[in-house]
């Protein structure tokens, strides 16, 4: 329980000590792997910190974001790009807490008339503890910025 505590705080602190600017928050839920609720920290237009909540089985994961805005063709009525980065994930897998590393792929699209957005990824996830293996999560969600 302590090591949930610890690992809750500092996954946490990156969205804390960046969360002043009104308009660059964003709220939402993601389903998937993890299915629960998700948030977004804009630090300017190219960067970002991201971080769910999973409900489905307890999880928690924080992502530094890259954003490309000039790889997908603008199509009009919002911005539509890709973003990329790394990041920390714990889980709780049946009574065994595993950490890991995790490395975002995804898709996002802004929408030009209100403050939302959509997005889809996949993410690669490398468990480090307590047994070394390699999966993928994904997702997909919807946020609301305020």
């Amino acid at each position: 329980m302590k090591k949930l505590l610890i690992m809750l705080c500092l996954l946490a602190m990156p969205t804390l000590t960046f969360a002043a600017e009104a308009g660059s928050i964003g709220v939402g839920i993601i389903l998937g792997d993890p299915t629960g609720i998700s948030g977004k920290y804009w630090i300017d237009k190219d960067n970002a910190i991201d971080a769910a909540i999973g409900f489905d089985r307890f999880s928690v994961h924080a992502d530094y974001l890259f954003h490309l805005w000039n790889i997908f063709p603008q199509t009009g009525g919002g911005d539509f790009g890709g973003y990329f980065g790394p990041g920390l994930v714990f889980k709780d897998k049946k009574h065994d807490n595993m950490v890991g590393v995790r490395f975002a792929l995804g898709a996002v699209f802004e929408v030009d008339k209100y403050p939302v957005e959509f997005f889809a990824e996949l993410v690669p996830v490398l468990e480090l503890s307590p047994d070394t293996d390699l999966n993928l999560d994904g997702g997909i969600g919807v946020r609301y910025f305020f």
